[in-house]
């Protein structure tokens, strides 16, 4: 009967938030982005006019509301090498494939909703990006490897005891009672 009880519990919860996400899912993607452009090998900038474009595949419309964050970060990181980030005459062109930008979750809960004996939750970000340079006549210049990022925060709680796993949070917390 207690196996009945259990498994009757056995159920994906659904996180509440009161934004379209939550604020866990919005960690994972921004710092994979940042991981991501910091890691590109990108050829010298300083001083030089730089033109940005973004190219993504995406599955739909949520997709591309992330785009312009790629964009900033981006520019972020050639306004820091020195460069003029333009839309008309640069001196070189930048072509940045978005590969992937997204989120997986899993959770799974045994016992009563809210009563929960044993809950797993694993949530994980990834984000892609390679950059090819042209010059102003439209020359291949330069072409990164591709990059790929990836930003986890994972967590078990065991009766209140929650035992953390994650790279998006500044502090170093592993173990916590609620």
């Amino acid at each position: 009967m207690l196996l009945s009880v259990l498994a009757a519990g056995c159920l994906p919860d659904r996180i509440q938030t009161n934004t379209v996400r939550t604020s866990t899912e919005q960690l994972l993607l921004t710092e994979a982005v940042e991981r991501a452009v910091a890691a590109l090998e990108l050829p010298d900038v300083s001083g030089r006019r730089v033109a940005l474009e973004i190219v993504a595949l995406g599955p739909g419309q949520e997709f591309y509301v992330d785009v312009p964050y790629v964009r900033a970060a981006l520019d972020s990181r050639l306004l820091h090498a020195g460069a003029t980030v333009v839309a008309e005459t640069p001196d070189l062109q930048m072509t940045a494939r978005v590969g992937t930008l997204g989120t997986t979750a899993r959770e799974f809960t045994l016992g009563i909703r809210d009563v929960g004996l044993y809950r797993s939750s694993k949530q994980h970000g990834y984000t892609k990006l390679t950059v090819v340079t042209r010059d102003r006549a439209g020359h291949f210049v330069a072409e990164s490897r591709p990059v790929m990022k990836h930003t986890r925060h994972d967590y078990i709680e065991l009766m209140q005891i929650i035992l953390r796993n994650q790279d998006i949070y500044p502090d170093d917390r592993r173990f916590d009672v609620d």
